[in-house]
């Protein structure tokens, strides 16, 4: 009987809590804005110690560290940190010059590997927790030029090779011109036996390169008879006055397919190649028998094209265009050195008018320039403007029989089927660095000031010898008039000819005239 008295009372009182319309507990609880523990809300306001707002970094020291933490743990709650450099975003890049790295209460920002320019700025970290947001900003200036301090990069990040064949590992030391620096191998942070001639060995090697400020020398690791135990990460470390840099590839195992032998599946490859070499070959004789120019067309007299800016000189030498996540490189390394090297450059952050539609800016600039420049990248791929951009060059080609297009590879992206066959400056290789802006600059020609320089040359070269030409008639002319004029002195004896006195004749004159006999 007292459990049954226990349970209506229990129903009882379940009912008359409900009657009064409460909304369930859970729901209560989200909708319930965060309580600062203590009931203190100010120790809950989030608060940044900053880095400092003016942070000097020399070039020497090959990195710098920002850190942002809370004042008080008590703000942490659901924190999210960003960074943002000149108002971009920061993230971790794959070659490690930029790593964050974020806890609770802190985060920490890290700049290292190849410092210069490009890294002095407004950096600005925020929060967002659940009781509030703030930020902090400091600016970073860099302190000499690059090139003193030391860098290790390498072409390949991963290597293949299959078991019993010989591979060479390769990093590039690059230091300030005339430093030597030191170079070693490590395999999972153990060193690696240099033994001429034996199954490891190291080949250092001095690359030649056009810049004046830098040493590059190569660290080669020679890997003979590659078996089971040589797979695994190889780290090359170069070491400079104290300082050090590292580069990390990867030496992974190729594996043998299943179905043909290797020789006959090479051999099939190799007749494969072969006949597409032919057939192409023959395509192009084909083609230029029909063709002999292989160009255009020429245009149909009585078609109207409607080519934009027709009638206007071209306003720049070069239009760029880029994804927005390349703008690093296509303010601080294209713009940088082609404005250096005197050329007009239109780019979207500096030169389009602000209220026109972004297609009509892309279209001036794309008709407006000489030359067009891709940044291929990963990122351009996914571009809906660079695509437009992109078609802009070629409806160009179609509508002038121009072809402007210089295509620039930055990172180990798919070329797009429009652009293959294309032959591109690949900024990646470290064997085209060396030659990049001589070879770019070759595609684009000289720059506007320079052909007006000429211009200006060859047209005063002409007015010189107009008038040199101009005084040689005229001095013929003025002797051939004293002569005639001497000779009928003398044969009419008179000293007035043509209405001239004798005085006259005789003037400006080197000898003076014979008597009449």
């Amino acid at each position: 009987m007292v459990p049954l008295l226990a349970v209506l009372l229990t129903v009882s009182v379940v009912v008359t809590s409900g009657g009064a319309t409460t909304a369930p507990t859970t729901t209560a609880a989200a909708t319930t804005p965060p309580v600062c523990p203590g009931g203190n809300a100010t120790l809950c306001e989030p608060k940044i110690k900053g880095f400092g707002t003016f942070t000097p970094v020399r070039v020497s020291r090959g990195f710098f560290p920002l850190n942002c933490s809370l004042q008080s743990a008590a703000a942490a709650a659901m924190a999210t940190w960003t960074w943002r450099k000149d108002g971009v975003v920061l993230r971790d890049t794959p070659d490690g010059h930029i790593k964050l790295t974020t806890d609770r209460t802190s985060t920490l920002l890290t700049v290292q590997h190849d410092l210069s320019d490009r890294d002095a700025g407004n950096y600005n970290c925020s929060v967002t927790t659940a009781f509030g947001t703030d930020s902090y900003q400091g600016r970073v200036v860099i302190r000499e030029s690059q090139g003193h301090v030391l860098v290790v990069n390498a072409e390949q990040t991963q290597v293949w090779a299959w078991p019993g064949e010989n591979v060479n590992l390769t990093c590039n030391l690059v230091t300030g011109k005339g430093q030597v620096p030191t170079g070693s191998w490590l395999k999972e942070g153990s060193p690696v036996p240099d033994i001429a001639g034996g199954h490891t060995e190291w080949k250092p090697g001095l690359v030649n390169t056009t810049d004046k400020t830098r040493t590059t020398r190569q660290q080669i690791l020679i890997i003979r008879g590659v078996n089971a135990s040589d797979y695994g990460n190889y780290t090359c470390v170069g070491q400079l006055k104290g300082l050090s840099d590292s580069k990390t590839i990867q030496l992974l195992r190729q594996e043998p397919r299943e179905g043909l032998p290797l020789p006959v599946t090479l051999g099939i490859a190799a007749a494969g190649v072969v006949a597409l070499v032919a057939m192409a070959t023959g395509l192009a004789i084909r083609r230029r028998k029909y063709d002999p120019d292989l160009g255009w067309d020429k245009p149909d007299p009585e078609a109207e094209y409607n080519i934009p800016y027709e009638n206007e000189l071209p306003k720049y030498d070069i239009f760029i265009s880029y994804s927005c996540k390349d703008l690093a490189f296509a303010k601080d390394v294209l713009l940088k050195e082609l404005t250096c090297r005197g050329y007009e450059v239109c780019v979207d952050f500096k030169d389009f008018t602000p209220g026109v539609f972004i297609v009509d800016n892309i279209k001036e600039g794309v008709f407006r320039s000489r030359k067009t420049i891709i940044v291929l990248s990963s990122n351009f791929r996914k571009s809906g403007f660079g695509r437009f951009e992109l078609q802009m060059a070629g409806a160009r080609k179609y509508l002038e029989r121009k072809d402007v297009l210089i295509v620039v590879k930055i990172d180990q992206c798919k070329v797009p089927t429009m652009l293959i066959g294309r032959t591109f400056l690949d900024w990646t290789n470290e064997n085209v660095r060396p030659h990049f802006w001589q070879r770019l600059e070759n595609a684009i020609g000289p720059d506007q000031k320079v052909r007006d320089r000429k211009d200006h040359k060859d047209n005063q070269e002409e007015e010189a010898e107009e008038k040199e030409e101009e005084e040689t008639i005229t001095a013929e002319d003025d002797r051939d008039h004293k002569n005639n004029a001497v000779n009928g002195h003398i044969a009419n004896g008179g000293p007035h000819i043509l209405g001239l006195p004798e005085t006259d004749l005789l003037e400006n004159e080197d000898r003076p005239l014979l008597a009449v006999v």
